[in-house]
């Protein structure tokens, strides 16, 4: 086999480990973006929203 179509073979053959990273990271952004917008955090997130202009 020819040793370019051998690499391409390979890289296509473990393309499925880039999807499934693609899903886990996407599946962390929602998380992630999901915990900072819950109404539990909203005070929290203020506060931290206001450190750079306290004084102290």
């Amino acid at each position: 086999m020819n040793h370019v179509l051998h690499l391409g073979a390979m890289s296509v053959s473990h393309g499925w480990i880039l999807g499934v990273t693609t899903v886990v990271f996407i599946l962390c952004f929602l998380g992630w973006t999901w915990w900072a917008y819950s109404a539990g955090n909203r005070e929290r997130m203020n506060q931290a929203a206001r450190l750079p202009l306290m004084e102290d």
